[in-house]
């Protein structure tokens, strides 16, 4: 298992004027530091994102959908960072 925490410096952030257009911008952290821990995307079995304003569901796991996708991409219930961890877990696990 591999766990990291990336941080965004706010200068960094406030060039994008919404949070789903940090989308490349997170995806290529992510990828540069799975490379820097010598981790091939390819042998990744599950990937796991957490968080999103998305309706109400009982806690637990849940395989990303597109109505999923939509709902947080949309920010149907509001607009936040978290809304980018299942959209990118399904783009690494697309991958």
């Amino acid at each position: 298992m591999f766990s990291k925490n990336i941080d965004h410096a706010l200068s960094d952030l406030q060039e994008f004027s919404g949070i789903m257009d940090q989308y490349h911008y997170r995806l290529d952290l992510i990828m540069k530091a799975l490379k820097s821990a010598q981790i091939n995307i390819l042998d990744l079995d599950a990937v796991v994102g957490r968080g999103g304003l998305l309706k109400p569901v009982t806690g637990g796991t849940y395989i990303i959908n597109e109505k999923m996708l939509e709902d947080l991409k949309a920010a149907r219930r509001g607009d936040h960072a978290s809304n980018l961890g299942a959209v990118l877990a399904y783009a690494l696990g697309k991958a």
